[in-house]
């Protein structure tokens, strides 16, 4: 849940740049790798560990993008993003963003509990799963400077980390249903707090109609913190 909105034009940085992971261990190990690796593209070999990493990755940014109102636990619905000739979410395009024409599931069958919202992102993790390991391996294969055998992949330890990377987003859902949703629950129920660089979600970049999840009154519902928890990340269909 964000505590305050982002200025990219006060930084100068571009909103969909990103520090990952790997960037910050690289430079804390030796910052003159991080300078050939990132400033000059001199990277060493591509190791078979890269695999869980970027499909873990994959699937966990598929599962956070989708909202338990519009998406079955079973569904074969895939969210994905219409992109400009450069790989970029087409935010110009305001038409064929799939959320925006899905109905709300009955209300019902929402998770109505951090277990119930478990489970139902864990059968997303199984839907999604196969598609991102796969698209991770042919990555890994047509990479000329790798290093390793696929058999060095492990993708039982990948799902252990996309199921630890889901309760720690739940770690999160938790704390917004705890404050109530924040202090801007209510702008985000009546379609008013959306940001200028929104997380992946299915819907335009310009987006004012309230979600499905909202509710006109009430305490915060888990599947609105669902909503209101979620993290930027980059856009799982866009390209490198």
């Amino acid at each position: 849940m964000p505590a305050r909105t982002f200025d990219a034009a006060g930084t100068g940085i571009d909103p969909y740049r990103r520090l990952s992971a790997s960037q910050t261990n690289l430079w804390t190990s030796c910052p003159r790798k991080w300078f050939y690796a990132y400033r000059h593209g001199l990277k060493g070999p591509m190791p078979p560990v890269i695999i869980r990493g970027n499909a873990a990755e994959a699937c966990l940014s598929r599962i956070m993008q989708e909202s338990p109102v519009l998406i079955a636990p079973d569904s074969t619905t895939l969210l994905t993003s219409p992109l400009t000739a450069d790989k970029d979410p087409d935010y110009d395009d305001t038409t064929n963003w799939l959320a925006q024409r899905l109905d709300a599931r009955p209300e019902g069958d929402w998770p109505d509990s951090r277990e119930a919202l478990e489970t139902w992102a864990l059968a997303r993790l199984d839907f999604h799963f196969d598609a991102c390991w796969e698209a991770a391996v042919h990555n890994w294969k047509i990479t000329k400077n790798r290093s390793g055998s696929i058999e060095d992949a492990d993708e039982d330890e990948c799902r252990v980390m996309i199921a630890a990377g889901i309760r720690m987003h739940l770690d999160e859902v938790e704390r917004c249903l705890e404050a109530n949703g924040g202090p801007m629950l209510e702008a985000w129920r009546a379609g008013e707090a959306r940001p200028d660089s929104p997380a992946p979600d299915g819907f335009p970049l310009i987006w004012n109609t309230p979600h499905k999840a909202a509710r006109s009154s009430g305490e915060v519902t888990w599947c609105e913190a669902w909503e209101l928890a979620r993290p930027w990340f980059v856009d799982p269909d866009a390209g490198p």
